[in-house]
């Protein structure tokens, strides 16, 4: 199996979508990791369980800590800029990298609102891989409320 950035990877296709865990309640897909933070202050108020191999820290450890106390001040900042930069309803990918153990490690992360709570998802990026299914997404989504307001498309 190949690997990026210390990440598993494993070949998605038609065939064993149906095996993929995104249909188990509760669970999350295990080549991401997910964070709930509580603002303004970012505090971390729950992990995924795979923190450590994200973080390079288990989930007890994060759990009650804010993101600048996690994160490096570099991802840190670029993640609390996206926060006020843009509507969260139409995130971009942000590209980030987080250094644990002298083993850094490149991640894209999307920020979003649920419930009074900010949802980060983390994920490895891929370099080869292109992004365009979020921008293809932030599009489309940016483009709903125009179409919403308008009464025809005459």
């Amino acid at each position: 199996m190949d690997t990026v950035e210390n990440f598993p990877l494993t070949s998605v296709d038609l065939s064993n979508c149906d095996r993929e865990p995104i249909h188990i309640p509760g669970k999350i897909q295990s080549h991401g990791c997910l964070l709930v933070l509580q603002e303004p202050e970012l505090i971390i108020l729950q992990a995924s369980c795979n923190t450590q191999l994200f973080l390079g820290q288990e989930v007890e450890a994060v759990v009650g800590k804010t993101l600048s106390q996690v994160f490096t001040p570099t991802a840190f900042q670029k993640i609390s800029l996206s926060l006020t930069s843009h509507d969260l309803k139409y995130s971009k990918p942000i590209y980030i990298e987080l250094n644990y153990h002298n083993n850094p490690q490149k991640l894209t992360a999307i920020v979003h609102r649920h419930q009074n709570v900010l949802i980060l998802e983390l994920e490895p990026h891929i370099p080869t891989q292109p992004h365009r299914a979020y921008s293809i997404y932030a599009q489309i989504q940016s483009s709903f409320p125009s179409i919403e307001n308008k009464n025809s498309f005459e």
